[in-house]
């Protein structure tokens, strides 16, 4: 156990007046005359799934169907003490080994870990500030700050601050609790509840997933968090609207973008234990407006090849199997799209044959979509209707329909607009939290 304490240095200031009769006076440091006497305290670690009116439930570790062991994973716990105002007076940081679980089980709903090392602090009114599994210069950072760096200064947190490389996760208490302690430190048994700083998401193949539009064949179906948001609160903002730094301002340098290398599987019908999902984080992120380009999306990319394309042979345009043509595998095509009178896209391997077909059929270059690679992008903005995503959610996102082809890039479609309508993405979702899965079906178009 390491413990940091401020030392308060109680200023006094003695002011004669030879004709006032005043003898002095003392001004007192809020520190200082706060303290109290010396004690100690353990605390417990509250895992448990129970609610309160404007918070939603709690996540459970042990025993949780939906959680890895990565995820409810403890490895380190910074305790931090402030004032009743907000002044910082101590940081004690403490291992996994200084705590033993004292509740719960495999059937309960309810999980708690004692610290068996006892934490120095004094008597008197105080608040508490927990953080699990956080980067120790993060923990660090927080030593000399008031509490109010926890709910008001934002924080760049990144991807791999939150999640670290053995997924183990960044969690935080729920709220400042404010708690008395007592000369006895055997009374003095605080209980903080904790809560994931991400929300997990999972993309899945629905068992009988319809593949519309254009006929072709979809390779390696991948998934990945798009526009992570980099800042945010140690403690999450209050209901109804959870606001973190980003809410009313959007400063585009906040948000990354997916890389290739940043797309994992899409999970097979066939996996049933959603312990064994593949699985992404994401960062909260909540917003006044909800436009496409502030809020965080789950984004599919796969290869497609087209069943048939379009050449010109004697003197005409025909369709032909692109296996006819040695295609087996994705690559670079064209696409122009007719209304006769129902929209119909045209598929082509040769640039040059599908400007010349555009010239033929009233349209022009301009009109043709070219997809590098053959590479297509779908988006599945998450929390249908409410479009935030916040800490400690699972999103258990199950595709039932995608359109084919999908979006050339994967910039939005309107970035200066929320989500349109059901027509892109199709969600039924289920507002529970990461003890229970936030069920979304998808149909995924362009």
């Amino acid at each position: 156990m390491k413990v940091k304490k401020r030392i308060a240095i109680l200023l006094i200031s003695i002011l004669f007046i030879s004709l006032s009769g005043c003898d002095g006076s003392k001004m007192e440091n809020d520190s200082s005359s706060a303290e109290g006497e010396n004690t100690t305290f353990n605390i417990n670690l509250n895992f448990s799934s129970i609610t309160a009116p404007g918070k939603k439930s709690l996540l459970k570790s042990t025993g949780d169907p939906n959680a890895t062991e990565a995820e409810a994973k403890v490895k380190t716990v910074d305790v931090f003490i402030y004032g009743e105002s907000g002044y910082y007076i101590s940081h004690t940081s403490l291992s996994v080994t200084d705590f033993t679980q004292v509740g719960g089980s495999g059937t309960s709903d309810k999980y708690q870990y004692a610290s068996t090392t006892k934490i120095p602090a004094t008597t008197g009114s105080k608040k508490l500030f927990v953080a699990v599994n956080l980067p120790p210069g993060m923990a660090t950072a927080l030593e000399d700050k008031p509490s109010n760096e926890l709910t008001q200064v934002a924080q760049t947190l990144t991807a791999n601050d939150l999640v670290a490389t053995d997924g183990s996760i960044v969690m935080t208490s729920t709220e400042l609790l404010t708690y008395e302690f007592v000369k006895n430190g055997a009374a003095n048994n605080p209980t903080i509840s904790v809560e994931r700083m991400v929300a997990k998401v999972t993309a899945q193949k629905a068992a009988n997933m319809v593949q519309a539009g254009v006929p072709g064949t979809l390779f390696d179906m991948r998934f990945a968090i798009n526009n992570f948001n980099s800042k945010s609160y140690f403690i999450q903002g209050v209901a109804p609207d959870f606001k973190d730094p980003n809410w009313d301002v959007y400063t585009a340098s906040d948000f990354s973008k997916a890389s290739a290398n940043d797309y994992i599987p899409v999970n097979e019908p066939n996996v049933t234990d959603t312990k064994n999902l593949n699985a992404l984080y994401a960062a909260e992120n909540t917003s006044q407006n909800h436009r496409e380009k502030e809020i965080t999306r789950a984004q599919v990319r796969a290869g497609f090849l087209p069943a048939t394309v379009v050449i010109y042979q004697g003197g005409g345009y025909i369709s032909v199997t692109s296996a006819s043509q040695g295609k087996t595998a994705p690559q670079t095509f064209y696409t122009i799209t007719l209304n006769q009178p129902e929209p119909q896209t045209y598929c082509f391997f040769d640039r040059a044959t599908a400007e010349s077909y555009a010239v033929a059929n009233g349209k022009t270059a301009a009109n043709i979509v070219t997809y590098t690679d053959g590479i297509s992008y779908w988006d599945m903005y998450l929390n249908k209707g409410v479009w935030d995503v916040l800490r400690n959610d699972y999103y258990k996102c199950t595709i039932t329909r995608i359109l084919i082809p999908g979006r050339p890039t994967d910039d939005p479609t309107d970035p200066d607009n929320p989500p349109a309508s059901d027509v892109d993405i199709t969600i039924n979702v289920e507002v529970v939290y990461w003890n229970d899965p936030v069920l979304g079906n998808y149909e995924l178009e362009p």
